[in-house]
């Protein structure tokens, strides 16, 4: 597996960390996979994905989870938190993404069988199959221990709000939908989403915002899918909270 950092002038140092992300390590399949079509080198394309299999095979053998951290040298996984956010997402976009681009079935088969665990231990539903749950509120999401399905706390992050995209492609329009307005709820609250916002206590844990894309994709694929207005609207407030908060008027000032 790959080490989180590299010194392109020196190489590896003696104290780098061996300590690396699901979504670092194991986002790699779509980039490399490209690179390997455009160059004629199948080598860049296969490294990525040898490093997806060893995590694959590193999965929970009780509930199909894997975690969130990993030690490269080891193979041990270090934080055992398993969710759809920071760390772990891009793992399973690229995933997804990948098995469509490039017509594999290998890798199709592998999302669909991680995102049946992600369902039944980590969203709020009692897995009756309706995003929502039995109050009719969509269902969450939640972080849980890889081993047990036990959920560790009650905060969702900005990174997640791409899995209505996901859904999107994968054909759940009516998922897509229901967490797609969990993310525009939250964005509503301060015309920009926090990083971490915990939904037990109804206050952000991680108040920055950086440009995070994953909300307006998702936005953009389901008005694709559905051509409703709506999403149009979103886009707008996207676009009017971004000018407002986030634009540099002067940006040589500040370089």
């Amino acid at each position: 597996m790959p080490y989180p950092r590299f010194y392109l002038g020196s190489g590896m140092k003696d104290n780098t960390t061996t300590e690396t992300c699901l979504a670092g390590a194991g986002s790699l399949l779509f980039e490399f996979g490209c690179l390997s079509a455009l160059l004629g080198d199948p080598q860049y394309a296969s490294v990525a994905r040898r490093v997806v299999l060893n995590l694959w095979n590193r999965r929970s053998s009780v509930t199909g989870l894997l975690g969130s951290t990993i030690d490269v040298i080891s193979g041990s996984w270090i934080n055992k938190m398993s969710g759809m956010g920071a760390g772990q997402d891009s793992f399973y976009e690229y995933l997804h993404k990948t098995a469509i681009l490039f017509d594999d079935p290998q890798l199709g088969h592998m999302f669909n069988e991680v995102l049946d665990a992600l369902r039944f231990h980590l969203r709020n539903s009692n897995n009756t199959g309706s995003c929502l749950n039995s109050q009719g509120i969509p269902s969450i999401y939640w972080n849980v221990n890889m081993y047990t399905g036990e959920r560790m706390n009650y905060w969702v992050d900005s990174l997640q709000s791409v899995w209505p995209g996901i859904f999107v492609h994968h054909g759940h329009l009516q998922e897509a939908v229901c967490q797609h307005a969990i993310h525009y709820f939250i964005w509503q609250l301060y015309d920009l989403p926090p990083e971490r916002y915990d939904l037990a206590t109804e206050q952000p844990q991680l108040y920055f915002y950086p440009l995070r894309p994953e909300f307006v994709e998702s936005t953009y694929f389901l008005y694709r899918a559905t051509r409703h207005p709506f999403y149009l609207r979103v886009g707008e407030q996207i676009i009017d909270s971004l000018n407002k908060y986030a634009r540099a008027e002067r940006v040589r000032e500040w370089l």
